[in-house]
């Protein structure tokens, strides 16, 4: 699924950033990328967190 909405991305990552969470840097560069590329989509999220 296309991520359309980038606002509640960027809520989210802040959100990570507040609650002091930490990602794989694989993860954070793939999220950054989905706020400016509409190709990323909440598949490719999944898989990385998965680790698929």
């Amino acid at each position: 699924m296309p991520i359309t909405n980038p606002n509640t991305l960027k809520q989210a990552l802040a959100n990570i950033r507040l609650e002091s969470l930490s990602l794989s840097q694989d993860v954070k560069s793939l999220l950054n990328k989905a706020l400016t590329d509409p190709t990323v989509t909440t598949t490719q999220v999944l898989e990385l967190l998965r680790g698929k």
